[in-house]
């Protein structure tokens, strides 16, 4: 089998090319819909887990429904690429940034509510609180979500997992609001719309997230839900009037009326698969409702504990990183393979696999998303060239990583 020198796996495609007069009209009209939540050229590096990667060229950080549907009107009039960032713990983004539009939901869609044994819960809610709340109410079946670092809508987007259940088992609806057209841009949570800037392999070899962010504390089974993939047209939500001014697009069109709200999905529509959803590309998850079962408050808290502890023992939980790497392949879990290839401790610039878990990849001073984007390559290579195992990224590659592949 051939090597590093065939150029596989491919890089990631660029989201671009922007242009710079769409960029300053959904400027424009961002911060007057959307009056004090629109910034400029904003860091994304403390925004994710790795504590990676370059700026947001127009960065949103919407608070309502209303800021979601200017969005969807300043999309559909610029066609700007789209990145919707949560926690940012399943997320790589590129060392020169996200060139349109990032998506960050505020704190008015953090909320957990209770009723009887079900539990509604707002997309920008940490799914470890939804476990800590669980407890608080006395409520088993969602302790596992302690050991998942991420945001409930990433999580659904990419049906987050942990200790072999994962949130497609507890669903029992999610609010979707699509924000581009299906067909022609968009893509998951924590990963990129517009111009597809997939993660490697290409598209064939791996669906999409995002989320983002597994967690993912073992190398669990893979492929253990294949749940059907929803009809055409389902999830995309009824077109409605504009909220507010209709933005201008750049030739002077008027925009298309954004969606006039999410629509309400059950488990059986969203196409649940390991580590993956259907949902089409652009669709944001606003809101989720969990299904739990009555228990025992210091039975379900003595079960928080041990995924803490577990996760502590078995992960580089005191070191950036971005949690499990590689989807588990049919033949061995990810990190087995990597711990057969010897690749703990493995170094590219600032970036090393962790020693700790094989399938993670830690972040030193100094380090960059190139550094990262290496190592992970050049695991997928050795994989297939020594074991005959093809990785699949679980991590969101996201950004033009430009360059020579190394």
């Amino acid at each position: 089998m051939s090597g590093a020198g065939d150029g596989w796996p491919p890089l990631p495609a660029p989201p671009g090319p922007v242009e710079a007069a769409a960029l300053e009209a959904a400027a424009a009209e961002l911060a007057a819909r959307c009056p004090g939540r629109v910034s400029r050229d904003l860091p994304l590096a403390p925004l994710t887990t790795f504590r990676l990667g370059g700026p947001a060229a127009l960065f949103l950080r919407a608070e309502t429904v209303a800021d979601l549907a200017a969005l969807g009107g300043v999309l559909a009039a610029t066609r700007l690429p789209l990145l919707v960032v949560g926690r940012g713990s399943n997320l790589l983004i590129a060392d020169a940034g996200w060139p349109g539009v990032v998506l960050h939901l505020g704190q008015r869609f953090r909320r957990i509510e209770i009723e009887g044994t079900e539990m509604e819960v707002g997309a920008a809610t940490p799914l470890p609180g939804l476990a800590a709340r669980s407890a608080a109410a006395s409520l088993g079946g969602i302790a596992f979500a302690v050991a998942i670092p991420g945001s409930v809508g990433g999580g659904v987007r990419m049906n987050a997992g942990a200790h072999g259940t994962e949130l497609a088992d507890r669903l029992v609806w999610a609010d979707v609001l699509q924000l581009t057209d299906p067909e022609g841009s968009g893509e998951p949570h924590d990963g990129p719309a517009g111009r597809r800037s997939g993660p490697v392999p290409p598209t064939g070899a791996r669906e999409p997230q995002g989320p983002e962010g597994s967690g993912e504390p073992h190398d669990g089974p893979a492929g253990r839900r294949s749940g059907p993939v929803p009809p055409t047209g389902a999830g995309e939500p009824q077109r409605g009037a504009p909220v507010g001014r209709a933005p201008v697009g750049r030739a002077g069109q008027v925009a298309a009326a954004p969606p006039a709200g999410p629509v309400r999905l059950k488990p059986d529509q969203l196409g649940f698969g390991y580590r993956r959803s259907a949902l089409p590309p652009g669709a944001v998850v606003t809101a989720a409702r969990f299904a739990l079962a009555p228990a025992q408050e210091a039975a379900v808290r003595a079960e928080i504990d041990e995924a803490r502890r577990w996760r502590r023992d078995n992960q580089p939980v005191n070191q950036p990183n971005c949690g499990s790497v590689f989807a588990n392949p049919p033949e061995m879990a990810a990190g087995r393979a990597l711990e057969l290839l010897g690749m703990k401790g493995e170094r590219c610039g600032g970036a090393q696999v962790s020693q700790v878990h094989a399938n993670f990849i830690v972040a030193a001073d100094g380090a960059s998303s190139a550094d990262v984007l290496a190592l992970i390559r050049r695991a997928m290579r050795r994989a297939r060239d020594q074991l005959g195992v093809t990785l699949r990224t679980e991590v969101q590659l996201v950004g033009d990583f430009g360059g020579e592949p190394r």
